[in-house]
This record gives structure tokens, sequence and C-alpha cells, in this order.
């Protein structure tokens, strides 16, 4: 997960997007999903996000966070 994310930072810094990351908990990693499904929805997410700010002239930016709860991630 580490490492997508690094590669995704990169993307967005050659796309002067800016990145803020905020996470209640660790609870990402206890999920039903294997590291590679993890991965892939994580990946596919943020590259959607950057695809969305692209395409902006300002106020280029992107909020990933991730929130636990009892029901939910």
């Amino acid at each position: 997960m580490t490492a997508l994310i690094n590669v995704k930072i990169e993307m967005m810094r050659r796309n002067n997007i800016n990145f803020e990351v905020k996470y209640n908990g660790l609870g990402i990693y206890h999920t039903r999903l294997d590291s590679f499904e993890l991965s892939t929805v994580v990946g596919n997410v943020i590259d959607n996000a950057i695809e969305a700010v692209k395409e902006r002239e300002s106020n280029r930016i992107i909020y990933f966070e991730v929130v636990e709860n009892r029901n939910f991630i």
C-alpha cells in the first residue's frame, strides 16, 4: 500500500496537485480484502480523483481520508 501511495503522490506532484491524507485508525488493513484487492480499490479511487482534478485550473487538491467505525471503513 505504501508503494502504491508513493507512486500516486509522484503522479500528483508532476501534475501540480496537492494531496492531503487523514486517517482514523488502521482499520483499512483489517478488511476482508486481500492486499491486491485493497490496492486496486485505493488505486482506482485515487486515479479517478487525479483525472478529475487535472481538469481544474485552480484548487488542485485531493483529500484522502480513511475513517473507521463499527460498520464501515
